[in-house]
């Protein structure tokens, strides 16, 4: 999740507009004329009752304010799409993860009404795949010792999550989070005492592979936005620990791996490019909180930000290990300047949905046309939030209907 604070407490803003309509994505070529952000129609979805402040993606530095990464030092062209044949409904038909993220909101969530209504209604969009978050937490950032929180569900509750997800035939993702409970930020957890801390976390991980390994489950991202100890950089003993965690993980559990690596930029938060033991997961996971500078929001402006970001982060690591590529986590919340500040869940501006609803239309568009992506889990999905909310739910705003059309028979059409 994301990023922005190092922890799940959220802050639950609310703006109220007039009223709410639909977005409509144009067709989604590669060089499709520019998007005008005005395109909408009366929408009728609307969410019901409050609920408590959610989780929240853990606060980032904006790019424009950090170190630039260093051009590659080799030219990284960007891949030329291969042609859709004209009989092909879905351009996002090579995406094996068509995804949404749920988080439990508390105690019990996984087996609760809400859970199961939320679930019914991410199976409507198409949704194929669930990213089941599962929280943990440890004192400090130099703590060895990993422990469960409030909100971390029994074996018993990811059992029937899992279960259900399946009855409703999507894929799952086991997603587990790490927090510091004395609010720092999580890429910064340092322990001294690495032996111990592997031992800690490598017994949970290795809990939920026999979990996933019994029912079925179809990926687990093993961390999450953890550099300083993922960073080869950072400590040469992270790789050996995690290579040896993989090995483990191997034998318990048959299916995919991947883990989530924070996006950066710069080498302080570049988690992504400093990870060397990619080759041995499945999949390279991207928390893909890029940023968009532009003046606006349209199709052309965010697709144009997306080429530079592609061309300088994520290709670059694509071709060094020939990998394909998820987007583990991505998300924007429905204020005015989302694009600015994707990561940030406290920013005040004002309810923008329209905003929101065009973001996710270019990254559709966008990464339909590169075989090397594989699919995007979006942050997130609140049943029971309500109208007007500025959090990252899409639940009865345009980006629903948005997500849902991409992810239906027909695509973006």
């Amino acid at each position: 999740m994301r990023k922005v604070v190092p922890f799940f407490a959220g802050v639950l803003l609310a703006a109220f507009i007039g009223a709410a309509g639909q977005y409509q994505p144009v067709a989604p070529a590669a060089d499709a004329p520019t998007a005008t952000p005005g395109a909408l129609v009366a929408m009728a979805p609307t969410p019901t009752a409050a609920q408590p402040p959610p989780p929240t993606p853990t606060a980032q530095p904006s790019s424009q304010a950090t170190e630039t990464p260093a051009p590659p030092a080799t030219p990284h062209p960007l891949p030329t799409a291969t042609p859709q044949p004209q009989a092909a409904q879905d351009p996002l038909a090579g995406w094996g993860w068509k995804g949404m993220t749920v988080s439990p909101m508390r105690e019990g969530f996984f087996t609760s009404q809400e859970f199961k209504e939320s679930i019914d209604s991410i199976a409507a969009l198409h949704v194929d795949s669930i990213a089941l978050v599962i929280p943990y937490t440890q004192s400090g950032l130099r703590s060895t010792e990993v422990r469960r929180t409030y909100n971390t569900p029994t074996d018993a509750e990811l059992a029937f999550a899992i279960d259900y997800v399946h009855a409703k035939g999507m894929k799952v993702m086991l997603k587990p989070h790490l927090r510091a409970a004395d609010g720092t930020w999580q890429l910064h957890i340092d322990p001294p005492n690495r032996a111990a801390w592997f031992k800690s976390y490598g017994a949970i991980i290795k809990g939920y592979a026999r979990i996933g390994e019994e029912h079925k489950v179809e990926v687990i991202s093993i961390g999450a936005e953890m550099l300083s100890l993922t960073s080869e950089l950072h400590n040469k003993s992270n790789t050996r620990y995690w290579t040896d965690l993989i090995k483990e993980l191997r034998a318990i559990y048959s299916g995919k791996l991947t883990f989530s690596a924070h996006w950066g930029p710069g080498r302080e938060l570049d988690e992504k490019a400093q990870i060397a033991f990619w080759p041995l997961l499945d999949y390279i996971g991207i928390s893909a909180y890029f940023d968009f500078p532009t003046d606006g929001y349209s199709r052309e402006e965010v697709h144009a930000q997306w080429a530079e970001w592609e061309r300088t982060e994520v290709l670059p690591l694509q071709q060094r290990h020939n990998m394909p590529v998820i987007f583990t986590e991505v998300g924007y919340r429905s204020v005015s300047g989302t694009r600015l500040w994707p990561w940030d869940w406290t920013l005040g501006h004002v309810y923008d949905e329209e905003e929101q609803a065009a973001l996710y239309d270019a990254l559709f568009s966008y990464w339909s046309q590169r075989d090397y992506m594989k699919g995007a889990f979006i942050w997130e999905w609140r049943q029971n939030f309500p109208p007007g909310n500025t959090y990252y739910a899409v639940k009865g705003k345009l980006a629903e209907g948005v997500i849902g059309r991409w992810f239906g028979e027909k695509g973006g059409k």
